[in-house]
């Protein structure tokens, strides 16, 4: 029955506003610093904080000796909407196997918003 009290939240509703992301015209090496430093697993792609783009530790891995952009490289994203009911979150994140999902305003501007991760899921189900 906890699922049903959860139906009427959004994702905006426990969205994190803080984002580590990147620009597609970053180097890789600058990326791979980035996400080290950051402790997270993917990075957002943003250009002019419109997400257009994933990028994986992996990626940039199997990358870090070429001297390429991140735009070469990414992955298309991988998102929800702010105002998706929080299941569509819950989905997405083990459908896609990615801890953390972007959050973006809607669909037409895909401006950057924040993340939702999976933990930040789980706290919010273990609070009602």
């Amino acid at each position: 029955m906890a699922g049903r009290q959860d139906s009427g939240m959004k994702i905006k509703d426990i969205l994190q506003r803080g984002l580590v992301a990147i620009s597609e015209s970053a180097k890789v090496a600058s990326a791979l610093e980035l996400l080290k430093r950051s402790g997270v697993p993917l990075l957002p792609v943003l250009e002019k904080n419109r997400l257009v783009g994933m990028i994986s530790e992996e990626d940039l891995i199997k990358h870090a000796k070429e001297s390429v952009t991140v735009r070469s490289i990414m992955s298309p994203p991988i998102y929800c909407t702010m105002e998706e009911p929080l299941e569509s979150a819950i989905k997405l994140t083990i459908n896609s196997k990615m801890p953390r999902i972007p959050v973006v305003d809607n669909d037409v501007n895909m401006n950057c918003v924040g993340v939702v991760s999976a933990s930040d899921i789980t706290s919010h189900i273990k609070k009602r």
